[in-house]
């Protein structure tokens, strides 16, 4: 007999470029990755300030726990060699869909900024685990 409930299926549409940025030499250091099978949703917003409207753009993005290459944050710090794995933190850079921009010296967060519309700095990393959801990362990113 079938079962009549449903697996839990994650819709997973997108390409992501995670820009993981480390300390090596005493100089900010970014490793590019490109993921793909994550979902991701954008919110374009803005606040009232003081000082005037601010703008409020933010990204929830979703990517399932067996993502392939990815390790946690403390292992990805630990390794001699960052090219090969990708990790998920605060402070970590994405961009929606696959980039090939490297950040270098003449080419900055900043230029990236502005090349993309799509750039968002990571705020949060949450994952998710249960019966009821699919595993995957809660990643948000203004």
């Amino acid at each position: 007999m079938a079962s009549r409930y449903a697996k839990n299926i994650m819709y997973t549409p997108d390409t992501i470029t995670i820009y993981n940025k480390t300390i090596e030499s005493n100089t900010e250091a970014y490793y590019r990755t490109v993921v793909s099978d994550v979902y991701w949703e954008s919110t374009v917003g803005a606040s009232r300030r003081a000082s005037g409207d601010a703008a409020e753009d933010k990204a929830f993005v979703a990517i399932p726990l067996d993502a392939e290459n990815y390790i946690a944050p403390v292992d990805w710090e630990a390794l001699a060699d960052h090219s090969t794995n990708w990790t998920l933190k605060p402070g970590d850079y994405i961009v929606k869909n696959s980039v090939a921009d490297e950040i270098t010296a003449l080419f900055t967060i900043s230029d990236l900024r502005k090349k993309y519309d799509d750039v968002r700095r990571i705020t949060s990393v949450d994952p998710l685990h249960g019966r009821s959801t699919v595993g995957h990362f809660e990643v948000r990113a203004k």
